[in-house]
């Protein structure tokens, strides 16, 4: 079995949002869902002072991915567990129609430090799919060092996949769902230097 491990943290400014008590377990919830028919689990590390709590950045502004993401980014650093666990940060991105991003170790906003991907997520937004994190995590690895060098794919022209170019909460056809998880992402996570095997 291949094993993610997300090392959850909040902003301050986000940790009372009213979207904080749902969205975050809901797309945690739906990532497992999807991965665990390909034999992925998903872990939550410890980053907080209390079991089961993540740990609360103290950030009371918003993350802006053009100039502060980085910033936040180095709050995590006393919290981070040993080993390879990928931080997920949420809280309110000033970029308002953002539901999330993965940040790679080449971004200008990291200062040039020289981190690991790690993502943030929108508590303004949330996906009626709840699709976000495991869309981000897909990003995150093909920017981590087993891709290194490689071109990074093209968002999935089909509008039903985890991977699509266009959130289906923004398209037009409400039918649509988003369930589709194309076999080259799959691996790619398995793959990602966030991830491991246990047999």
């Amino acid at each position: 079995m291949n094993v993610i491990t997300i090392a959850p943290f909040y902003t301050a400014s986000g940790v009372n949002h009213p979207n904080t008590p749902r969205t975050p377990q809901a797309y945690i919830n739906k990532t497992r869902e999807m991965l665990k028919a390909h034999n992925i689990a998903i872990e939550l590390a410890e980053t907080g002072d209390f079991a089961g709590v993540p740990c609360m950045l103290e950030w009371n502004q918003s993350i802006d991915l053009d100039k502060n993401v980085g910033d936040i980014r180095a709050l995590c650093e006393p919290s981070l567990p040993f080993g390879n666990a990928i931080p997920v940060i949420f809280g309110i991105i000033y970029q308002a129609e953002v539901y999330g991003a993965a940040i790679p170790t080449d971004y200008a906003g990291n200062g040039g430090k020289r981190w690991p991907p790690y993502i943030v997520i929108n508590l303004q937004l949330q996906s009626r799919f709840n699709a976000v994190l495991l869309h981000e995590l897909i990003h995150a690895a093909y920017f981590s060092k087993a891709y290194l060098g490689k071109p990074m794919p093209d968002h999935d022209a089909n509008p039903t996949s985890i991977f699509a170019a266009c959130a289906p909460d923004k398209n037009s056809d409400r039918s649509l769902t988003q369930n589709f998880l194309p076999a080259l992402h799959v691996a790619a996570l398995r793959s990602a230097a966030f991830a491991t095997f246990r047999a």
